[in-house]
């Protein structure tokens, strides 16, 4: 009796497993170039002080998490840092990898910039990393859901 009803749990949760994983289908080419081309979308925009190209990268309920500030969720919040935000004088991207299944993808990379921010003498020059995830849209474009990203300079008084 006992052997059956393990049985029966398995083949539940089988099915269960095969509902919950019904799209995983492996990122086409096609989506990858798109993928890492708005990476380097959003790199010109920064470079360009555009705001408004930047959020349009965004979901509208999407979550930005930057190093040292607050988590700026929605759209028109994150629009409204980067229309606030110093010029980037310099800002490079290099992408390390990018993955995804169905309509969920993910990248990984590095930055390096020179950016002028409002109250600070001299330009901060900065590098580090970064990771977000995308979603596909129903007109097969992709935006961001999540995106997360921190410096690897390191802190007053740690140098």
């Amino acid at each position: 009796m006992k052997s059956r009803s393990f049985i029966s749990v398995l083949a539940t949760l089988g099915l269960v497993l095969s509902g919950c994983l019904a799209d995983v289908t492996p990122l086409s080419d096609e989506d990858i170039t798109m993928l890492e081309s708005m990476t380097q979308a959003y790199r010109e925009a920064v470079l360009a002080g555009d705001a408004d190209a930047v959020a349009a990268m965004f979901a509208a309920d999407a979550t930005e998490m930057p190093a040292n500030y607050p988590v700026r969720q929605g759209r028109e919040a994150i629009r409204a840092v980067y229309q606030q935000a110093g010029m980037a004088q310099e800002f490079q991207i290099t992408i390390v990898h990018t993955d995804g299944v169905g309509g969920l993808a993910y990248q990984r990379g590095t930055f390096t910039g020179t950016f002028v921010v409002e109250g600070m003498e001299e330009p901060l020059v900065d590098d580090g990393k970064y990771l977000q995830v995308a979603r596909k849209q129903d007109d097969g474009s992709w935006l961001w859901e999540t995106v997360i990203w921190n410096s690897n300079l390191p802190l007053p008084g740690q140098q």
